[in-house]
């Protein structure tokens, strides 16, 4: 009979088989995705590194906060006539204002939405050898840039973005040569991540 015939040795046999082959699945789909995520290094995510303008904002406020106290000062400059200190108070008053106002519409705005991109998804993809590379000079003057199958990207230290945006020369990350995986924006880096083992040293120093 059948059952009698997967008996004794040779069934032993090919249980510890189905065990070894099972096991061995088991373990692939336990090491090799993980392995496969952990031989990247993000170096930058925008959700991580949060709003980056706050300075120029606080600044803003300082602005509207100084023409609202030259709106509340009374007395005219002696040659001033009160006609016209008065227009000079409303003029700068409400250009701080407008100038605050402008601020957060093209920084804060466009910062929600792209860190709200990154978590939907709705993103581009780009992997591969970082080529062209262009650093930006210590003291500016230029962007840095490269390109990563064809896809150019460039920032600068000097220049406030929500996205990546720090330069070999102030320390950055990226080198020419270094394997990359970006996730990004219409060319706004969102997330960066580096393959480890694949990043020479920078090529530039700093000069002060």
């Amino acid at each position: 009979m059948p059952i009698l015939s997967m008996t004794g040795p040779r069934a032993g046999t090919l249980l510890v088989q189905a065990a070894s082959s099972q096991l061995k699945r088991w373990l692939g789909a336990l090491t090799s995705a993980p392995l496969s995520e952990t031989m990247y290094r993000t170096v930058f995510d925008i959700r991580d590194a949060g709003y980056q303008g706050w300075p120029f904002v606080f600044a803003g406020l300082l602005f509207v906060g100084a023409g609202f106290a030259v709106r509340k000062w009374k007395t005219p400059p002696r040659s001033w006539t009160a006609g016209r200190w008065r227009l000079f108070q409303n003029i700068f008053f409400w250009f701080a204002v407008v100038w605050n106002v402008l601020l957060v519409l093209i920084s804060v705005v466009p910062f929600r939405h792209l860190r709200d991109a990154l978590d939907a998804g709705q993103v581009e993809i780009v992997e591969g050898v970082v080529e062209d590379f262009v650093p930006m000079p210590y003291t500016g003057h230029a962007k840095e840039s490269f390109t990563v199958h064809r896809v150019p990207f460039s920032y600068s230290d000097y220049i406030v973005t929500s996205g990546f945006n720090q330069t070999e020369s102030h320390g950055g990350p990226v080198h020419a040569g270094c394997y990359v995986r970006i996730a990004h924006r219409g060319g706004t880096i969102l997330r960066l991540e580096i393959k480890e083992g694949t990043c020479p040293q920078s090529a530039t120093a700093p000069n002060n």
